[in-house]
């Protein structure tokens, strides 16, 4: 057939879009230009900034077997006289 290329992707295709940008046309016509763009910009384009600040927050909810107290011993203690 014919040799195109894709207008949103520049991938060689037989057809004015490939398969991909078809499946995201789709989605568009499904859900709205705006509703994808707005999508695509909060999963994607974050700033580093929030997410930052969130690792730090869980980083600090979180302890690991090297941050805790309690020994192997007094574990077993705890766990014999409960």
């Amino acid at each position: 057939m014919w040799n195109y290329r894709c207008y949103l992707c520049d991938t060689n295709t037989n057809d004015y879009l490939c398969e991909d940008c078809k499946s995201i046309k789709k989605i568009v016509e499904l859900y709205g230009i705006k509703s994808v763009r707005e999508t695509v910009e909060f999963v994607y384009l974050r700033e580093k900034e929030p997410i930052k600040n969130r690792t730090e927050v869980d980083a600090k909810k979180i302890q690991t077997r090297s941050q805790t107290t309690q020994t192997k011993e007094e574990k077993k203690s705890d766990c014999l006289t409960h």
